[in-house]
């Protein structure tokens, strides 16, 4: 799919619905598309001095100003929406900050803006406010970005495939291909190993200190056993229908849960000898996985549209 079905797929939903908020919001990030087709990286456009320059010698983009040169270049495509009411640059400004309002607050009008639109055709411009119909701002991009492919001889590539999605076809042979692979380890493990990595990833993924504390725990107490109360409240619910690890109990001084709702709570109790299992089953799965590393381009490479 290229960047033209997706322009043109936008123009089809804006005529179905000429107020379409995300028609408006996929057509605010044309300049940002297309300027980069545009004004590729050249020693005269970069510099660390971010005045009027598209790049840093990092190859960072200067998305802004490259953003109003773009609409600044295509001012053919807006001139009848700004005229009488503001300057180019002064459009380019404004336009560049509607689009970062819209995409990174999702505001689309507050009592400061210069942009407001209006149903069906009205337009009109009083200072340097602009009223108008959000169709007739998307069809402008919509040209300007047609122009911009046209002159350069290329479209992007949004995806190797006919549409947005992977085909279920494609989509099955991955997750076939993933079960295997996976299947293929756990064979050697049992469903209590199984468990515990469950748990693992549920309470020490992007919990390290948790790891900290039953480290200093069984350093401390081999003996004894660890406990998480409420877990499920605190780490999100697992199935554990045989009670290995989770069990159903009810203590009022011990239970959030139990205190308040009067009902039983969840508890992972873990031993010593559960735990380095634990890290044991987690360490070689982390290992079979980088060894079997997932690779989409498997899947993708050389698919034409």
């Amino acid at each position: 799919m290229y960047l033209k079905d997706l322009i043109e797929s936008y123009r089809k939903k804006l005529n179905d619905n000429s107020n379409d908020y995300s028609c408006l919001l996929f057509a605010l990030q044309i300049p940002s598309i297309c300027s980069r087709i545009e004004f590729s990286k050249t020693d005269a456009n970069t510099s660390e001095l971010i005045e009027k320059k598209f790049y840093k010698p990092n190859g960072r983009v200067l998305d802004g100003n490259m953003y109003k040169a773009w609409l600044k270049k295509h001012s053919n495509s807006f001139v009848n929406i700004y005229s009488g009411s503001m300057g180019i640059e002064e459009f380019c400004k404004k336009l560049y900050d509607l689009r970062c309002q819209m995409t990174h607050e999702g505001v689309v009008m507050t009592e400061t803006n210069h942009f407001f639109f209006t149903e069906g055709n009205r337009a009109m411009c009083v200072n340097d406010i602009v009223f108008l119909p959000v169709k007739r701002l998307c069809d402008g991009m919509f040209e300007a970005a047609e122009n911009t492919l046209f002159n350069a001889h290329k479209d992007i590539n949004i995806t190797q495939f006919e549409d947005m999605v992977l085909t279920p076809e494609i989509y099955n042979s991955i997750m076939n291909d993933v079960g295997t692979t996976y299947n293929t380890f756990w064979k050697n493990y049992s469903d209590s190993d199984n468990m515990l990595n469950c748990i693992y990833d549920h309470i020490i993924v992007d919990r390290e200190d948790i790891k900290e504390k039953m480290d200093k725990f069984f350093r401390e107490k081999p003996d004894d056993i660890f406990e998480i109360w409420d877990f499920s409240l605190n780490f999100g619910g697992i199935v554990d229908d045989k009670e290995t690890f989770i069990h159903k109990e009810f203590n009022k001084s011990k239970s959030k849960v139990c205190l308040i709702t009067n009902k039983t709570t969840d508890v992972l109790r873990l031993s010593k000898t559960e735990y380095e299992r634990m890290l044991q089953v987690k360490q070689e799965l982390s290992k079979y996985s980088e060894e079997n590393k997932f690779d989409i381009k498997r899947y993708i490479r050389c698919m034409d549209v």
